[in-house]
């Protein structure tokens, strides 16, 4: 295998764009070259995509109800547009051009959104208090999905860090996963070679757990 790009985006706090190292040490664990977006600038977009191997939507703030047609709730935090906008382009025109996209935890919220679903804007019990890196609740797998082949697990214990999370789904996703309260764990496209979404975060547990890991090395295998 040669050289792969992966493009992660990145959060934005206080005047800088971040990304926690979680997110490039589990590409570059696999020989590949993990790539920070730092703009939200859509008119690059085109630019990225065509260079790209792969797209990886990474978390952070709460996703504006306006780019799924609802007033915006309450209990909304950190809101960004520009990243949401940004996001939802980039995440459209990988799936157009075939490109392997993984969306992790926002990330699952921004692929559902650019492909004309929506979510819930707030939901209680899933923001765990113990560390990242340990599971915090289970959640069953379907047997018929990509995810069930990638990780040959029915039951995968999860960590969660989210109050939103995926509602109606968009055009040509299917799920993947859910938790014991009915809350959607995990999305694919049905049409695409590998566009996968998770609401938790593996890459805080795939150093330990090694069902995280998988969902990476096919992640990258995919490119």
């Amino acid at each position: 295998m040669g050289d792969i790009l992966i493009f992660i985006t990145a959060n934005s706090e206080q005047n800088n764009f971040c990304i926690n190292k979680n997110y490039c040490d589990a590409i570059a664990s696999f020989g590949q070259t993990p790539i920070l977006i730092s703009t939200y600038n859509i008119n690059l977009i085109d630019k990225i995509i065509s260079v790209a191997d792969g797209i990886l939507l990474s978390g952070g703030a709460d996703i504006h109800a306006k780019f799924f047609n609802q007033e915006l709730h309450p209990a909304a935090q950190n809101i960004n547009e520009k990243r949401d906008e940004f996001e939802i382009l980039l995440c459209q025109k990988a799936i157009a051009k075939n490109l392997p996209v993984l969306g992790i935890c926002r990330g699952i919220q921004i692929l559902n959104i650019a492909l004309g679903g929506n979510i819930f804007q707030d939901i209680p019990n899933h923001m765990q208090t113990t560390p990242r890196d340990l599971p915090s609740h289970r959640i069953m797998v379907k047997k018929s999905s990509m995810l069930f082949k990638i990780t040959n697990a029915t039951e995968i214990d999860v960590n969660s860090f989210h109050h939103q999370a995926v509602n109606v789904l968009g055009k040509d996703l299917a799920i993947s996963a859910t938790a014991d309260d009915g809350t959607i764990e995990a999305i694919e496209h049905t049409q695409k070679k590998f566009v996968i979404g998770v609401q938790w975060h593996p890459e805080a547990l795939n150093k330990v757990y090694a069902v995280h890991n998988k969902i990476f090395e096919a992640f990258v295998n995919a490119t």
